[in-house]
């Protein structure tokens, strides 16, 4: 799931509680705070982008919304940056708008703003949930080459390829990871595991599990319980012990 915009954060950036005020009302307000510099701490003047970030997640699933605060951006010379599109992310998301979300890595492309760990993490989650993790993922397969890859989204695409059952394409990008020096995460580590004992991939989860052992992480005792048990059931007890 997309991560939520915490309306405290709202509320601490605008110094107004969003929940008292009506979504046009609240607009206003911020569009008062732009124009009148004495409303305005001077770290928020200096980067105005905090103001329509703060409003676009107030939108939640108002997309349509959402992305007119964007455009109205410019009516202040004012360019979007990485949190903003992340905020208009979280708002196609909870809209259930996953085509949109998805192209939103092209339009940041298109303007040479880099996607952050979230901006990733949040369009690969939210398209795998829905089914539509394989355009997705040939999304971000395509941004490797334009963007330096950060750890997160190497762990999250690991993740979906092995929750998709793509073992193959799972430990090509976890080769990659070791490759770079890039720390794999428990959660990428534990669906790999998990997809290894769906498609009865016995080695590839013992090899995996050493390597979390020489990482000094440990597997969960329930997935280790699974993986046994299905090597017992699949008869590969030499594997088991």
């Amino acid at each position: 799931a997309a991560r939520s915009f915490d309306t405290s954060v709202i509320a601490k950036v605008i110094r107004v509680d969003p929940d008292a005020f009506e979504f046009k009302d609240l607009y206003n307000y911020v569009e008062k705070m732009i124009t009148n510099p004495d409303m305005t701490h001077t770290k928020t003047l200096q980067n105005p982008q905090i103001l329509f970030n703060a409003l676009i997640g107030a939108t939640r699933k108002d997309w349509e919304t959402a992305r007119s605060v964007m455009e109205d951006m410019t009516k202040y010379s004012v360019s979007p940056d990485a949190v903003t599109f992340d905020a208009l992310i979280n708002v196609y998301v909870r809209a259930g708008q996953w085509a949109k979300a998805r192209k939103v890595l092209r339009e940041m492309q298109a303007i040479n703003v880099t996607p952050n760990a979230l901006t990733f993490s949040n369009v690969i989650n939210a398209c795998v949930s829905r089914g539509q993790w394989a355009r997705t993922l040939k999304e971000l397969e395509r941004s490797r080459g334009a963007y330096r890859f950060n750890f997160l989204a190497y762990n999250v695409l690991m993740a979906a390829y092995s929750n998709a059952g793509m073992l193959d394409d799972a430990i090509e990008i976890y080769e990659k990871m070791v490759e770079v020096t890039a720390p794999v995460n428990v959660v990428a580590y534990a669906a790999f595991l998990r997809g290894c004992g769906r498609m009865s991939q016995w080695e590839d989860a013992i090899t995996i599990m050493h390597h979390m052992r020489e990482s000094s992480i440990k597997p969960s005792p329930f997935i280790q319980n699974q993986l046994v048990l299905g090597m017992v059931y699949d008869g590969a007890l030499s594997e088991a012990m």
